[in-house]
């Protein structure tokens, strides 16, 4: 809820300057679209249309598509839902982060600067953290099940009827009180973290019209490492912005997304073909643990398999039509070792972080092996 808040402030800020102070920049104004799964609609649509310029009624989910998952959104389908916005065919820009992820009241002024700055179709903007812990949030509750819950910990659009309290003009008034407490603990630098990660992106549609984001979906590895990846390829000059009090913001930082490890029956539920698609995904550094983080890992591996073209070959992430963007690419040039494949066709690279192919294999022969 804080994040809407957020969001719609930053964007009602940015909108309604003169045009004469975004003369230069390379946006002028700011859309606000709100993609949800479809079994969401009847319990948060009614409460996000005060916020959203736009609501996207996601068609999919990775539950759809592969049915022991969960309902996790696909990242090309939360990218069609922000072009969706756009009603006209010439260059536009989007933005993408995640719905914990909230906007500093000058955000859009401060990526439109570093946009401009970098001069490239594509940049990342990290966040800063703000624990919960020492800050003394407004002391509103609610009441469900008998117990009185800080709104922090009650910050979301689902909590049932029965909730004393919890009318949508009094969590309103809830979020725009966090929010400003957070702004003002962003603009002082009071207990205010940095994040090693990457978390909000943004794309001119000439490299959205470049690449494939296949079905990987949010919220397990290794969605965003290969999305790096191929920026770094494809975006010339492509940057990550480091975390900075103009920028964005996360309250708490209780790494709800860790993943539980358990049994490894779960390959069980993965055919041969499937697998094999696994060692294409050279981001892998060690054995998926869990089902989600296997499937987005296939799913990487079939966006890096290679593809023969009369002019070369490259990633299956590179649309028919844009080889040469990446043959031509500046960064590979410099950096060569970066991505590459074998006479096999395998893609392997020196950075830190990268797999061996040879090693993906062997996973999968032994977990084949294992569990049959």
């Amino acid at each position: 809820w804080t994040m809407l808040v957020s969001a719609t402030r930053s964007r009602d800020f940015f909108n309604s300057r003169p045009p004469h102070e975004k003369a230069n920049l390379p946006f002028d104004s700011v859309i606000l679209v709100c993609a949800i799964i479809e079994n969401d609609i009847e319990s948060i649509k009614e409460v996000i249309e005060p916020y959203c310029d736009k609501i996207v009624i996601l068609s999919r989910t990775a539950k759809d598509v592969y049915p022991r998952l969960k309902k996790l959104p696909f990242l090309q389908d939360l990218i069609d839902a922000g072009r969706s916005a756009a009603d006209w065919d010439g260059a536009h820009l989007v933005m993408l982060t995640n719905a914990d992820i909230c906007p500093s009241k000058n955000f859009y002024y401060y990526a439109a600067y570093k946009y401009r700055e970098t001069g490239s179709p594509a940049i990342a903007l990290n966040r800063m953290t703000i624990p919960l812990k020492g800050q003394k949030f407004p002391k509103y509750t609610v009441q469900f099940n008998k117990k009185t819950l800080p709104f922090t910990e009650t910050d979301h659009m689902t909590l049932p009827e029965s909730t004393e309290g919890a009318t949508v003009e009094r969590k309103h008034e809830m979020a725009t009180n966090i929010m400003n407490q957070a702004q003002d603990a962003m603009d002082n630098k009071h207990d205010v973290l940095t994040h090693p990660g990457v978390d909000c992106f943004m794309f001119d549609s000439s490299i959205l019209d470049a690449i494939s984001f296949g079905d990987l979906f949010l919220g397990y590895p290794k969605w965003g490492a290969a999305l790096q990846v191929m920026l770094h390829i494809m975006a010339p000059n492509y940057r990550m912005y480091s975390s900075n009090r103009q920028g964005t913001f996360h309250l708490g930082d209780e790494a709800s997304w860790k993943i539980s490890r358990g049994g490894m029956s779960f390959y069980h539920d993965f055919d041969h073909e499937e697998l094999q698609h696994l060692v294409f995904c050279y981001l892998a550094t060690h054995v998926p643990q869990d089902m989600h983080t296997l499937q987005n890992i296939i799913n990487c591996g079939k966006l890096f398999e290679p593809r023969d073209t009369p002019k070369g070959r490259v990633p299956s992430f590179v649309r028919p039509g844009h080889e040469d963007q990446y043959l031509q690419s500046d960064f590979l040039t410099r950096h060569p070792a970066f991505f590459e494949y074998t006479i096999a066709g395998l893609p392997i690279s020196d950075i830190r972080g990268a797999g061996n192919p040879f090693k993906r294999q062997q996973w999968v022969e032994r977990y084949e092996r294992k569990n049959r």
